[in-house]
């Protein structure tokens, strides 16, 4: 199998030339073999320069083959020398497929190109945007382990690690250049993510990925990739009842996997994850809180503690008293209509003159959820005339839930 691939120059009086020397050079190659060509990314229409110096319609037009493709470079948003930001935001990437698309390019010819690298900046201007293969990355973390940090930044949707170098520390050598002492940031894409950029491939249609470049990835990877890239994402949910629903609510990152491919959706949901699942859903992830933390119970270092805070602050949770939450154990079913209840705040519904159910009294305390719930549809009972308040709601049930009230969840963050 014989793979052309080649740069344009970024001289704009080529552009036809290169175009006709490909038509020429395709007809001269045996219809079997396979011709790929590559081209710049081009999210905003650039008409100058190296990303306006492809023709997308004509270049696609002249791969002929069976099995041809355009391989679309869509990396490097951020560059060397340039200024500090991602390789490849979310809207980078797929205001490229849309560009492509709307030149005329067929889904089956598009090949998208996904980075397997990430940049360094920081106060050395030796290092200024080099690129840093996911190898690098993962050593840097393990060797300043006591700075690095990495966070996850909502508008480009690409991770960020930060560290710092103290002087005395062991240098790490990038691109035949040693680290000096100074603080650090690496924009570059894991998990999260490379599946936001995987989904695109099924939403659009698209041939599928390549890469720039194999051997700089990081060898996990490939536990997930082909799983996400035919649109399984968790492999311990394939054909479970509940597969829909947790993909509808795990590509709003409302509610993650417990590892990069599984979901555990028979797993309890504990009180900590309902509360994080609501501050999601809401967008309240980077509200600032102003009350002083009120449950005991919740260790400083815990992982949902300020997701608690928050959720309690917008009146989504209540504790399990005025002074503790319990937020590792499990949620139980009424405790999930109260959650609910707060969350979607539809107006109380009038309490029947006999409970619906012949294990929920009217004295409960989640009654008047319970019964709001259920009347907006969003919580039934069992067949046997039976809620079970007291039962806990698994991972899979949680999901379920979250995905039959979307649309009200839309409306109020709307």
């Amino acid at each position: 199998m014989k793979h052309i691939e080649d740069v344009c120059s970024s001289d704009l009086t080529h552009r036809d030339s290169y175009t006709d020397f490909m038509k020429k050079l395709r007809i001269l190659i045996p219809k079997q073999k396979q011709v790929s060509i590559a081209v710049a990314a081009n999210p905003y229409n650039w008409t100058t320069g190296w990303h306006g110096s492809y023709d997308y319609k004509k270049l696609s037009d002249a791969l002929t083959g069976p099995n041809d493709y355009l391989m679309v470079m869509a990396y490097d948003e951020s560059w060397r020398g340039g200024p500090e930001g991602p390789v490849a935001s979310l809207s980078f990437v797929e205001d490229t497929i849309k560009y492509t698309l709307n030149k005329q390019v067929p889904a089956e010819k598009i090949v998208l190109g996904i980075p397997f690298y990430g940049r360094i900046w920081g106060n050395n201007t030796s290092f200024n945007g080099i690129g840093v293969s996911h190898h690098q990355i993962n050593a840097i973390m393990d060797q300043y382990k006591a700075t690095a940090k990495v966070t996850f930044d909502s508008t480009s949707q690409t991770p960020k690690l930060t560290f710092t170098m103290k002087s005395g520390d062991p240098t790490y050598r990038i691109a035949g250049k040693d680290l000096i002492p100074g603080t650090y940031t690496i924009w570059f894409d894991n998990e999260k993510s490379l599946k936001k950029k995987l989904i695109l491939v099924q939403k659009y249609n698209l041939r599928g990925t390549g890469s720039w470049s194999l051997s700089q990835e990081d060898p996990q990877m490939w536990n997930y990739y082909n799983l996400w890239l035919n649109a399984d994402y968790f492999k311990d949910v394939i054909d479970h009842w509940a597969q829909g629903d947790i993909y509808a609510v795990n590509v709003r990152d409302w509610m993650i996997g417990v590892s990069a491919n599984e979901f555990s959706p028979d797993g309890t949901l504990t009180r900590a994850m309902g509360a994080t699942l609501l501050v999601r859903a809401m967008g309240y992830e980077q509200a600032t809180t102003t009350t002083p933390f009120p449950f005991k119970d919740v260790p400083s270092d815990h992982w949902a503690k300020k997701y608690i805070h928050i959720a309690k602050e917008k009146g989504l949770i209540n504790g399990t008293s005025s002074t503790t939450f319990e937020p590792d154990e499990p949620l139980t079913r009424e405790q999930a209509a109260q959650m609910l209840n707060n969350l979607l705040q539809y107006p109380n519904a009038s309490l029947p003159a006999q409970s619906p159910f012949k294990d929920v009294k009217p004295s409960q305390w989640s009654y008047q959820a319970i019964i709001n719930m259920n009347k907006n549809n969003i919580i039934d009972g069992y067949t046997d005339g039976t809620f079970q308040p007291k039962k806990n709601v698994s991972r899979a049930e949680m999901a379920k839930l979250m995905n039959v009230s979307i649309d009200r969840i839309d409306e109020l963050v709307n």
